[in-house]
């Protein structure tokens, strides 16, 4: 008997009798790679779902930062238009969004216009940022500035360096209970 025949004999039994395929498989070591990938399955499935929680628990901080960070605006919102008030000034404040800009703090009458930046802690960085955004407003969108700028920043935590980076450039720095800057006369 010839090769060919066998092989041809062999080839068929593969597709057609299972028993005898699963029993080449085993002698091959085929048995233990299936093994091996199914084990490789099962624990690729278990990542899936790992990273189906992650993401579950990421939506929910990132569902929780939005929120903190709407209501932490809102309260300076609120604060800095009693405190102006207080002084005799009413403007209505929200967040200015232009294509290029956004300033949390935004309100204008005819001759007064507040901007300003909310941080739960506030660094010297917020201060340059203020002072780049009120910059990059005069430049692109003139129409929104008055006479008067006020810059503010509202925070809930400054650093002592912040405090002192407000004062030099003029910056209005407060928190819910006490100015940490005076505001511009």
């Amino acid at each position: 008997m010839t090769a060919q025949p066998i092989k041809t004999r062999i080839l068929k039994m593969l597709k057609e009798d299972e028993e005898f395929r699963y029993a080449v498989a085993g002698l091959i070591g085929f048995t233990d790679i299936l093994k091996r990938f199914e084990e490789h399955d099962r624990k690729f499935n278990e990542i899936i779902e790992e990273l189906r929680d992650l993401r579950k628990e990421m939506s929910r901080i990132t569902t929780y930062i939005e929120r903190t960070s709407l209501t932490i605006e809102e309260e300076a919102r609120e604060i800095l238009a009693h405190r102006l008030r207080s002084r005799g000034i009413e403007l209505k404040l929200s967040s200015l969004i232009l294509p290029d800009l956004e300033i949390n703090v935004y309100g204008a009458n005819e001759n007064l216009c507040i901007i300003g930046e909310v941080s739960t802690r506030a660094g010297v960085r917020i201060i340059k940022k203020l002072n780049e955004d009120v910059a990059k407003l005069s430049r692109n969108y003139p129409e929104y500035l008055r006479e008067k700028t006020v810059k503010v920043v509202y925070t809930m935590q400054a650093t002592p360096d912040t405090i002192q980076e407000a004062k030099e450039r003029g910056v209005w720095l407060l928190k819910a209970t006490e100015d940490l800057t005076q505001p511009p006369a």
